[in-house]
C-alpha cells in the first residue's frame, strides 16, 4: 500500500487518494515510520508545513525507537526536517 501511496503522491490529481491511503496504512499499522514520512510529504505538497513537520517528527521518532531502524527512513525523515 505504501508503494502505491508514493506513486499517487507523484501525481497532483491523485493527492487525495495518497492522503486516504496513508491514513488507512497508519490506522492498520501505526508503527511504520515510512507511513508518517509519506503523510508528511503529502502535507508538505499541500503547503501545510505544521502538519508536515509533525508527521516527519513522528516518523523519525518511531524509526529511532525500533530496534533496527531502516536507515533509509531515518535519512528521509532528516532530509524533510532539514536536519
Amino acid at each position: 500500500m505504501l508503494k502505491l501511496c508514493e506513486i499517487y503522491l507523484k501525481e497532483d490529481k491523485m493527492m487525495k487518494e495518497a492522503e486516504q491511503m496513508s491514513a488507512k496504512v497508519i490506522q492498520l499499522q501505526d508503527d511504520l515510520p515510512e507511513a508518517y514520512i509519506i503523510r508528511g510529504r503529502i502535507h508538505e505538497n499541500k503547503n501545510q508545513q505544521d502538519e508536515a513537520l509533525a508527521n516527519f517528527k513522528k516518523g523519525l521518532e518511531i524509526a529511532k525507537e525500533q530496534a533496527n531502524p531502516d536507515q533509509k527512513q531515518l535519512i528521509s525523515a532528516h532530509f524533510h526536517l532539514g536536519c
